[in-house]
């Protein structure tokens, strides 16, 4: 595991790159968009819709772990 000291800017960029394109493909696929926007960044309320529904799932695979 790296240290904090070992990131680099380009290693945070990296990271907040593939969240956004995975939420962007979570959106896509739950139907909250239908096609990708140009930028490739979801609106923040398709965001937080997106978080809702990560969320919910969490939630549901606990409850059937439980």
């Amino acid at each position: 595991m790296l240290a904090t000291a070992d990131l680099t800017v380009q290693d945070f960029q990296r990271w907040d790159d593939i969240k956004e394109a995975s939420a962007t493909a979570i959106a896509l696929e739950a139907g909250i968009i239908t096609e990708i926007p140009a930028d490739g960044k979801l609106s923040s309320t398709d965001y937080q819709r997106t978080l809702m529904i990560i969320r919910r799932y969490e939630i549901a695979q606990s409850e059937v772990a439980a």
